[in-house]
């Protein structure tokens, strides 16, 4: 929820503000110490600060340094006599939004408090925007929720390192989209990126295809043929599903990583190679480890870092804008203008998404290939998404589904899918931040009211 800090040392000045701008709705502090203020502003962290320019412990140029050098993103507004104008317009100098002077009315200090408010939202947006726009041009990923961001933001890091990098997360999340970006922005960018499906051959085809082999190494081998591993040489080579390596594969690849060179299968003659590794996952390796499937010693080294991609399901204020990117993608390869239907939105967002962005994907492309006269409709959605979320509607939400399966009016099924939308997103949110209704509020973007609005719309509590 918004705060404001009144700093004041009359009471009857900060009591008189704080009733002045109960209308606002927000929450208010007051203290008569300026010393205690700023304590408050570390504590609280406020989004505006109204503060006394003439004060005993500590003046309001003090106050608007301190805060200014704690979060310059907060608003101060500075409160001063008519004899003080002068040091006021100093403070505006110094980083104070505004100031108005003793007397002033409600009114002059709602509209005041308000336009510092409309200009904190505006700045919140401005850094969003920008963020959104510099993750967009590092990676090919779409989206803008915090999950995403963050992990841009690792990428970033640890692109320019040398640094053996783990990405792990379900199938169908764009591991491979994040590991072309790190050998995009890395030093190697202009050597190899070379991909290898460790799950998609066998244990002999991998051996030959990572190490190459010599003529006569096995049956059908008619010539020498470099390994994948020459090849990825001074670049990046992204090991998808390394989690499949066979322990015969495991041991050749550690001895690899421990001292940069191999030999060819059927071969003596070693091999110096200078290749960073990039791996992928969906398995718990921690628990391959346990179970003695996979090696300890080469996790190590493959995992200098790990990136956790997170699933659709846990982000989907970014379905709206994956699904308009691939419909756009669509598109533009068949020289067609669909376009996706409003009342199409609460189903994709509804919808769990075992196959996260891949599953999205295909789902846009099928819609788009059945549309009838240029628009998705919730018709040319897979069956098994509308079972799901008429299973979900059926969950305790108070509506009775048709036996036929369709509801006659527009208005009445744009209601009750938006219903399952909020309900469904509501209990993830809250479990993700387990329950605390404030960060959960945080991260949606949205106020606490809403939130406890919602809970009582739908009678949902913890249990």
């Amino acid at each position: 929820m918004t705060k404001i800090l009144i700093i004041d040392d009359e009471i009857e000045m900060a009591q008189n503000c704080l009733r002045l701008l109960k209308p606002l709705g927000v929450e208010t502090l007051t203290t008569t110490s300026a010393k205690q203020g700023l304590d408050l502003v570390r504590s609280e962290k406020p989004e505006v600060v109204l503060t006394d320019l003439m004060m005993p412990d500590l003046n309001g140029l003090q106050v608007l340094a301190a805060v200014k050098a704690w979060d310059a993103e907060i608003m101060v507004i500075m409160i001063t006599g008519f004899g003080t104008v002068n040091s006021a317009v100093e403070a505006i100098k110094g980083g104070a939004y505004d100031f108005i002077t003793k007397p002033f009315s409600g009114e002059q200090l709602r509209v005041t408090v308000e336009r510092a408010l409309s200009q904190r939202k505006l700045k919140e947006e401005n850094t969003r925007l920008k963020r959104r726009l510099e993750a967009l041009s590092f990676s090919e990923m779409v989206g803008q929720s915090s999950e995403l961001l963050k992990t841009f933001e690792l990428v970033k890091k640890v692109a320019p390192m040398d640094t053996n990098v783990l990405i792990v997360g379900e199938s169908g999340t764009g591991k491979e989209l994040i590991a072309r970006s790190i050998h995009r922005h890395s030093r190697r960018s202009r050597q190899p990126f070379v991909p290898v499906d460790c799950a998609a051959l066998s244990e002999e085809l991998l051996e030959s295809e990572l190490f190459g082999h010599e003529r006569g190494a096995f049956t059908g081998a008619a010539g020498t043929k470099a390994g994948l591993l020459e090849v990825a040489d001074g670049g990046t080579l992204f090991l998808d599903e390394m989690g499949e390596l066979s322990p015969k594969l495991q041991v050749k690849l550690l001895r690899v990583l421990q001292e940069k060179t191999f030999r060819h299968v059927g071969g003596t003659k070693q091999i110096e190679v200078d290749v960073r590794f990039v791996s992928a996952t969906n398995r718990d390796l921690l628990e391959a480890i346990k179970d003695k499937t996979f090696r300890e010693e080469i996790y190590y080294r493959l995992n200098g870092l790990t990136i956790a991609l997170p699933p659709l399901r846990t982000r989907r204020g970014d379905i709206p804008l994956l699904a308009k990117h691939f419909l756009e993608q669509f598109n533009a390869r068949n020289d067609q203008a669909i376009k996706l239907g409003r009342e199409v939105l609460p189903l994709l967002e509804g919808y769990a998404w075992p196959g996260n962005v891949r599953e999205l994907k295909n789902v846009i492309e099928r819609a788009a290939i059945l549309a009838e006269e240029g628009m998705i409709g919730c018709q040319d959605l897979p069956p098994e998404m509308l079972r799901d979320s008429r299973e979900s509607l059926q969950e305790g939400q108070g509506f009775a589904w048709p036996n036929d399966g369709l509801v006659q009016g527009f208005s009445e099924a744009k209601e009750k899918w938006i219903a399952v939308f909020e309900r469904r997103y509501l209990q993830e949110l809250l479990q993700h931040h387990h329950w605390n209704i404030s960060k959960a509020a945080a991260a949606a973007g949205i106020n606490r009211k809403t939130i406890q609005r919602l809970l009582a719309k739908y009678r949902l509590d913890q249990e």
